[in-house]
């Protein structure tokens, strides 16, 4: 028996592959057998190339990014928040749910002058990415952007416009 997919070895080669991404994909983890074991078996199962790019994906630590340029006659402003965003219905391995945890609120200031008040809630995925465009400006004036979530946790990010 397999380990990991308690099937014979014998059994479809591409199920078992399938098998091994799900275990890798639900939590990195399958009880009772170590995570690395778990990565060493995606390796020998798949190109290096999808591995690779799998595991930068999973274990990243996302920064949030905000960009604003100038174009012609407006400002263009680009943000990459992160945020786990979760919506209170998904569950653990264990049956647990997980609890909400959302951006509630976000607003940008030009100058200090309010330009976007938004309210978000639970539809809005994993580290949102926001662009929209601003009138006028110049370059180097300032862009904040701040937000609040569900938990009273607050973030900010502030840039200028290049």
């Amino acid at each position: 028996m397999h380990p990991l997919t308690n099937s014979s070895m014998n059994n479809n080669h591409y199920l078992r592959k399938r098998q091994l991404v799900y275990c890798y994909l639900a939590e990195s983890h399958v009880p009772g057998y170590p995570a690395h074991k778990i990565l060493a078996f995606l390796a020998l199962s798949f190109p290096l190339g999808f591995v690779f790019s799998f595991i930068i994906a999973e274990h990243r630590a996302l920064t949030p990014f905000m960009r604003a340029r100038k174009t012609a006659e407006q400002i263009e402003v680009k943000i990459l928040i992160s945020h786990p965003m979760e919506t209170g219905f998904r569950r653990t391995l264990e049956g647990d749910a997980v609890p909400e945890y959302f951006i509630k609120e976000l607003t940008c200031y030009h100058n200090d002058n309010l330009v976007l008040k938004s309210h978000w809630g639970v539809a809005v995925s994993k580290d949102p990415y926001l662009s929209f465009k601003v009138s006028g400006g110049a370059v180097g004036d300032i862009i904040r952007v701040s937000w609040r979530d569900n938990r009273g946790g607050k973030e900010s990010l502030e840039t200028q416009v290049q």
